[in-house]
């Protein structure tokens, strides 16, 4: 029997992933084993020796909302995560993804998700008729994945992409079966996005059955919850709550924060709400990330019934002079709860056959066509054939309600109720900042705003780990998963901005998945080492 590979780390700041203070020692790994962390180890036993020299050795970080489902099998080694110090992304949010799905719909899916995933036919003969499958087909990336059921493509493998309302009972039982498939290959849970249909078609109690569902495996419940009724600011949050309440099944809120002119400044007041829900005996956390805005697909404003049917139906109805006048009458709302309207000029991230409108300002490309902003949403639509997305700003016309925004954003990363989620979108010319920022921007953050390291660490590692029961990874410990980083606390940073958004964050001295380096000096080296992360049973 072979001798298992060994590599030391020797002069670390060790900064566990546990939150509590760093300490001086070395870290011997052997195979794809943390086997000892803390004190001395003698290097002349040691087949590798890397000297930290004083840096800091943490846990790989883990992106804890990604939309890298079909990019990991376009670009498996996952590079501009491996700059910022990600080591496991966990793919299957907001209810989008394609698992479990056959051809036909496969196809359909893929060409209507475009503007978020980007479509690519070659990728239809890749598996993904079952979370196994897909398991397979991502296993031996440059990085760990976890993966979560997503809603959208159960509810298309149960009743297609309609809203229907007969045969309910069945529906459900198939929507039920799919979650007990994906929690018996390892997934985290199952994830819904009510902004986006079909998910949004689901009523309360098909959100409730999915929960409890859910909870007979002990997996997660993660929402991205609904636009809020008009005129009523927290009818999206009050509903969850209640399918928690229901349910008492694991809830996570997908990227929630403060909004103007609803409660910004008044972060506590969410926090509160949360805490006492979770008092009546719910479970509820949340994540936001560090940025004020956003970036989805464009279709996102259209209204459900002009979705419904799916890619094919819905460019039949972008093309339906009588059926888009509708389109039209109905969109401001939309418009303007998105970042399309909310006083931040937007840039279109991607925008299929128009390529030079990739990182213009949407109002400049809407200036140059001499349409009003609806009109050239829906003839791009069409154009695009849905490929097409957009990237909010960060620039506020008042700056001090972004610096308010920013501190209540701030003060919600603080609570052990949030998480950091990435939120990673690796498509298009321009993708938001975040997708090649977000967790060195974390750790910049902690230096700037003298946030302590350790709790930064933790927040990122064992906090994602405990919630959703990844048991393998998010600590150096002792038969943990060897996931590590080392990096220089004074000098790690983002360089992605919304001008140039896919420049690679700096600062990592080396990244080592499974025990393999994968990056040297903010270089990665194409090692791909990276397995699945299965929920613990």
């Amino acid at each position: 029997m072979s001798k298992e590979y060994s590599l030391l780390i020797k002069n670390g700041r060790i900064i566990d992933g546990n939150g509590t203070p760093a300490f001086s020692g070395d870290v011997l790994v052997k195979g794809d084993r943390i086997a000892k962390v803390g004190g001395t180890c003698p290097k002349e036993f040691s087949d590798e020796v890397i000297d930290a020299g004083g840096n800091v050795v943490s846990p790989g970080l883990i992106d804890s909302h990604s939309h890298a489902d079909l990019d990991l099998l376009k670009n498996p080694g996952q590079e501009f995560d491996l700059c910022q110090g990600v080591t496991t992304e966990v793919v299957g949010l907001c209810g989008l993804g394609f698992v479990p799905l056959e051809r036909e719909l496969l196809e359909e899916n893929m060409k209507y998700s475009a503007g978020l995933f980007g479509y690519d036919p070659v990728l239809l003969n890749r598996d993904f008729s079952s979370f196994e499958g897909y398991m397979r087909e991502v296993e031996g990336a440059g990085i760990n994945v976890a993966v979560a059921a997503a809603h959208n493509a159960a509810r298309i493998a149960a009743s297609g992409f309609y809203n229907r309302t007969q045969d309910r009972e069945r529906r459900l039982s198939a929507m039920g079966r799919i979650v007990d498939e994906a929690m018996a290959a390892g997934c985290i849970g199952m994830s819904t996005g009510l902004s986006y249909y079909p998910c949004a078609y689901a009523d309360f109690d098909e959100l409730v059955f999915l929960a409890k569902k859910l909870k007979e495996h002990d997996g997660t419940f993660l929402a991205h919850i609904r636009y809020p009724k008009q005129g009523e600011p927290e009818s999206a949050l009050d509903e969850i709550i209640r399918v928690g309440e229901e349910s008492r099944a694991r809830i996570h809120i997908l990227h929630y924060r403060t909004k103007y002119p609803y409660d910004h400044g008044r972060p506590e007041r969410l926090l509160g709400k949360i805490a006492e829900a979770n008092k009546r005996g719910c479970d509820f956390t949340l994540e936001t990330l560090p940025y004020l805005s956003g970036s989805t697909f464009i279709h996102a404003v259209l209204p459900g019934w002009a979705v419904e049917g799916g890619f094919k139906r819905t460019l039949e109805n972008l093309k339906d002079p009588a059926l888009r006048a509708r389109i039209r009458e109905e969109m401001p709302y939309l418009l303007g709860i998105t970042a399309m309207g909310n006083g931040k000029p937007p840039r279109f991230g991607h925008v299929g056959g128009r390529p030079e409108y990739g990182g213009r300002l949407i109002r400049d490309v809407r200036s140059e066509r001499g349409q009003e902003l609806d009109e050239m949403l829906l003839d791009l639509l069409v154009e695009s054939e849905l490929d097409i997305n957009y990237v909010g700003s960060e620039a506020e016309e008042d700056p001090e309600l972004s610096r308010i925004l920013m501190k209540d954003t701030m003060t919600l990363l603080g609570s052990p109720l949030y998480l950091c989620g990435g939120d990673a979108m690796p498509y298009g010319e321009y993708p938001h900042p975040r997708t090649y920022g977000c967790y060195a921007k974390m750790l910049r953050l902690s230096r700037e705003m003298e946030i302590p390291l350790e709790s930064v660490i933790a927040k990122l590692t064992s906090s994602v780990a405990d919630r959703f029961r990844l048991e393998e990874i998010g600590r150096l410990e002792s038969g943990k998963r060897a996931d590590i980083i080392i990096f220089d606390p004074d000098a790690v940073t983002d360089r992605a901005t919304f001008e140039e958004p896919a420049a690679t964050a700096a600062g990592m001295r080396y990244v080592i998945v499974g025990g393999k380096t994968a990056l040297k000096d903010d270089k990665p080296n194409g090692v791909r080492n990276g397995t699945v992360i299965r929920k613990a049973r």
